[in-house]
């Protein structure tokens, strides 16, 4: 991690986490992508590697970003007689210099925040964007944390979230977090046209041992957004030409990780028509 006064993006292929003083510059973790060893479907993939070395290393070095950050907010506040109230971040993935996804994080009150579990969430999403850079047509599909009534779905490359971080009086952490990244599907997975893989994983923020337990997910299909029912589905042919239906709302996927079997439709009917 390099921590820099200013915003320096030229060619620049990696995160960018802005705060309110300073810029944070992370590398490329790069991973392949492959067929799940152990799959129940045919359209599960998985990292080749998951670097836990990395992930408690990436937490650090957010923490230390943050600790600066924010005394330097503290700072201002006493010299101006104020007091921040509407802390954010914003953590954007730059591929050769152009911005493909860009996260705002609302946090209220910096002194406020659980540092250490607020570095463990952003550790993970640095992790996963990180390892997106050679892909296309990059989207934050949902974000989804234990505190929330309900889950965030977007679709989009630009997204705002507020979340609490904030420290609880009784002890009982509530910063379990979902997070679901889409792209193109490189073309030796590729079985139609617009197919697209969805990475999504759930991180423990508000564990110790956090990141024993990370472990990304990958499916490839097509996905749907239903926002009247604030989840979206992601749907692919089988062997036999039936349609797996995939749910997700930051939950579900976690608790139950079934499929619907569709029968009497195909791909393309629900493709092309409002089929759910």
């Amino acid at each position: 991690m390099r921590i820099l006064d200013t915003k320096e993006i030229r060619k620049y292929t990696g995160c960018i986490l802005t705060g309110a003083h300073r810029y944070a510059y992370f590398p490329v973790y790069k991973n392949s992508i492959i067929p799940e060893p152990h799959r129940k479907y045919i359209n599960e993939y998985t990292h080749a590697n998951i670097y836990r070395n990395v992930l408690k290393s990436l937490k650090i070095s957010v923490q230390k970003f943050l600790l600066i950050d924010i005394d330097l907010c503290n700072i201002e506040d006493a010299e101006k007689g104020t007091q921040l109230d509407n802390y954010s971040l914003t953590l954007e993935l730059y591929v050769k210099g152009e911005v493909s996804i860009r996260i705002k994080l609302e946090l209220g009150k910096p002194n406020s925040i659980d540092l250490h579990a607020f570095s463990r969430l952003m550790a993970g999403l640095i992790y996963l964007l990180s390892s997106v850079t050679e892909y296309q047509n990059i989207r934050v599909e949902y974000f989804w944390m234990e505190r929330m009534n309900e889950p965030y779905i977007f679709g989009s490359t630009d997204v705002v979230c507020p979340v609490d971080f904030t420290y609880t009086v009784d002890g009982v952490y509530c910063f379990d977090c979902t997070f679901g990244i889409s792209f193109d599907a490189p073309s030796e997975f590729k079985e139609f046209d617009n197919e697209q893989m969805l990475l999504f994983s759930d991180i423990s923020a508000g564990e110790e041992k956090w990141d024993a337990g990370f472990y990304p997910f990958i499916l490839s299909g097509y996905i749907r957004h239903v926002p009247e029912r604030n989840k979206f589905y992601l749907f692919k042919a089988s062997r036999n030409g039936t349609v797996f239906c995939f749910e997700f709302n930051g939950e579900v996927e976690f608790e139950n990780f079934e499929p619907k079997e569709l029968f009497g439709i195909t791909l393309q009917d629900v493709m092309t028509e409002d089929i759910i």
